[in-house]
């Protein structure tokens, strides 16, 4: 919708978007969501703010050797399905203009994905427009540590199992490694069919970096809202993640 109708409003809605799908999909970001809700439940209870924030206190906690903290990393991880669905002269153009919540879509009849305008652009836009936000830090190492094609294939992939982990930050080092060890992309590329190609090599790599650094494998969403007693129809149970385990 953003790209259809250009208001700017919609790109929030969209980049929003993502953080549902990181934490339906991230058992990180999945355990700390849980986390927060049974925190909000104690609070109500007895009035106390510091139980249960052990997750949150990671999430912001940025590591001194790699310059970020989880959050600069989903956030990151968010903004580049951002650039890559609207494309950064869309992302750009929205973040210059004045959120207006009130806007309404000049033209209706755009309602179609063939009727969205696009534009294209070069790998060097997409590096500076990454980059350009406040945080910019986990792809601008990236760019550093692999160069702009591998980045741009290994990123997404390096951050998304990276928040499948106990410990994101010190996941993603190791993964990092690994990936400027072995991995050389060169020349023109199509980037969906480079996803393909290396997705099920880097998951099974990144599982076994999960286990040795954090003592834990490769945990999905789905798989802690199946575990979890924190959801379901009960008094102190997330209603909300229940519905989501019924239909999913």
């Amino acid at each position: 919708m953003a790209a259809y109708f250009d208001i700017p409003s919609l790109r929030i809605l969209v980049h929003e978007t993502f953080h549902f799908w990181q934490i339906l999909s991230m058992g990180f970001l999945t355990n700390l969501a849980l986390e927060i809700w049974l925190s909000l439940i104690y609070f109500e209870k007895t009035g106390e703010t510091e139980k249960y924030n052990d997750l949150q206190k990671k999430l912001v906690s940025k590591d001194s050797a790699i310059g970020f903290s989880p959050l600069d990393l989903m956030e990151c991880h968010a903004r580049f399905w951002d650039i890559h669905v609207l494309g950064p002269a869309k992302v750009k153009q929205f973040e210059q203009e004045p959120r207006n919540y009130h806007l309404v879509p000049a033209d209706y009849s755009l309602k179609r994905p063939k009727d969205a305008p696009w534009t294209g652009y070069t790998g060097d836009v997409f590096d500076a427009t990454m980059t350009g936000a406040s945080y910019g830090e986990p792809y601008r190492r990236a760019l550093e540590q692999w160069g702009s094609t591998v980045a741009v294939v290994m990123f997404p992939m390096a951050s998304y199992f990276a928040l499948q982990t106990p410990n994101p930050i010190k996941a993603y080092k190791k993964i990092e490694d690994m990936v400027r060890a072995k991995v050389s992309i060169r020349g023109q590329i199509n980037i969906h069919e480079q996803w393909r190609k290396y997705f099920g090599e880097m998951k099974e790599a990144c599982n076994r970096i999960a286990l040795e650094e954090t003592g834990s494998y490769l945990v999905p969403g789905w798989d802690v809202f199946d575990r979890s007693k924190l959801i379901g129809l009960g008094e102190n149970q997330n209603r909300s993640y229940c519905l989501y385990n019924q239909w999913c």
